[in-house]
């Protein structure tokens, strides 16, 4: 059974994020942001329910603003999973581009 985004939290946290902001919260990237340091690349499918892309963009504008090297890709027509062949291929290059650049 697949759920949406929301009504995983409330599986995985006891509550919504209104109910239970304190656990979203210490579970939540964003809170940590300035401690961030590592070179981070995020992916996401335009139409991913379980972790939204607008969760993606949030926390790439907060990298920035950290001055930590970020780059976010949102894969069209994509869910939780990337599925058609030219995205996975894409995906595959830039994660080995992103190795080749910051662990060499």
């Amino acid at each position: 059974m697949s759920h949406s985004y929301w009504q995983r939290g409330r599986l995985d946290f006891g509550g919504g994020p209104y109910d239970r902001r304190d656990i979203y919260d210490e579970h939540s990237p964003i809170t940590f942001v300035r401690a961030c340091r590592t070179p981070t690349l995020l992916l996401y499918g335009q139409h991913d329910t379980a972790v939204p892309p607008s969760q993606g963009q949030e926390f790439h504008a907060a990298l920035l603003e950290q001055q930590v090297p970020t780059e976010l890709v949102i894969y069209p027509r994509e869910g939780h999973f990337i599925m058609e062949a030219r995205h996975q291929m894409d995906l595959q290059e830039r994660v080995l581009a992103w190795f080749d650049r910051f662990l060499k």
